[in-house]
């Protein structure tokens, strides 16, 4: 994965929220661009605190090597309503 095809994703309009898949099966997330900063090699993924707010609790720093793909979320039926 590229800082480009990341970024790509995170300034679609409207946003898309995805999931980062990683080489070895673990998933992040993403359901707002401020959810992650971008660096040239890696990034950093927070994870929102229990209140659903843009306040991290934690974050993970991931390498953009080790991100297989991304996959756009379908939204539930209860978030369309």
């Amino acid at each position: 994965m590229t800082p480009a095809d990341l970024l790509a994703h995170l300034r679609s309009q409207p946003f898309k929220p995805f999931r980062l898949v990683l080489v070895d099966g673990q998933t992040y997330d993403i359901e707002q661009p401020d959810q992650i900063l971008l660096g040239r090699r890696e990034v950093l993924v927070g994870a929102p605190d229990s209140t659903g707010a843009t306040i991290y609790d934690i974050s993970q720093q991931v390498a953009l090597r080790h991100i297989k793909r991304l996959e756009v979320l379908i939204p539930t039926s209860a978030a369309l309503s």
